[in-house]
């Protein structure tokens, strides 16, 4: 089957039990959750910080970000929320090139992937009785030369 994404980055190919259907369309699961990605950001962007901004200057920033320069679209959106809740000033859709290199927001990424990994973690499949701990004290003799 042909991925839907027609920025796929699997070479466009997908095996019909691996895809995702959305409205009849095959995808990769990465394609379309990219995809996705980039429909949140458009919207977020629109309705917080500029509802004015013309489409084809916010989808060639979108595009340069993720295609070009490979920025994660999880880490985009990330960076557009942040900027939106610590009501930093944005000017133009280009001006997300620098908020993806602000440390602040790395940091906070950094956490909230941590954070996210930490939850997926299931501690259910660790058996108690699988570690046994013993403690064996020394017969320490130098205390005896000491006090002599």
């Amino acid at each position: 089957m042909k991925c839907a994404y027609n920025k796929c980055k699997f070479n466009g190919e997908v095996e019909k039990d691996e895809a995702v259907i959305l409205n009849k369309k095959y995808y990769h699961a990465e394609c379309l959750k990219e995809k996705q990605n980039k429909e949140e950001i458009r919207k977020i962007y629109l309705e917080y910080i500029n509802p004015a901004e013309t489409m084809k200057l916010l989808n060639s920033a979108i595009s340069n970000l993720v295609d070009v320069k490979k920025i994660d679209s999880n880490f985009l959106l990330f960076v557009v929320q942040q900027v939106i809740k610590k009501k930093m000033k944005i000017n133009s859709p280009m001006g997300l090139h620098y908020y993806i290199n602000n440390q602040n927001i790395k940091e906070l990424w950094q956490l909230a992937q941590m954070k996210a990994q930490k939850q997926t973690i299931n501690l259910e499949n660790i058996k108690s009785d699988e570690v046994i701990f013993e403690y064996k004290p020394q017969n320490n003799s130098n205390w005896g030369k000491i006090t002599r």
